[in-house]
């Protein structure tokens, strides 16, 4: 992991047999590289995938360092 003031990046990386990024689905009821995206994105972050097949695996998580909270209503 990588931590700075603009936030931390986490990459992990295998040797394994690799696979095609674009080709990947999940089986039904998963969601597979595509939730973890999602689940990356809506905590203001990207998720990439980079692998080939024989070429191992490695992916790579960006979260900023503070995600901006929105100040409730004042309904007084």
């Amino acid at each position: 992991a990588v931590q700075s003031a603009a936030g931390v990046e986490i990459t992990v990386r295998d040797d394994g047999v690799g696979f095609d990024p674009g080709a990947a689905g999940a089986p039904a009821g998963h969601y597979g590289l595509v939730g973890m995206r999602e689940r990356a994105r809506l905590a203001g972050g990207e998720l990439t995938v980079s692998s080939a097949p024989g070429q191992g695996t490695a992916v790579r998580l960006r979260l900023p360092a503070a995600l901006q909270a929105s100040s409730p209503t004042d309904e007084g």
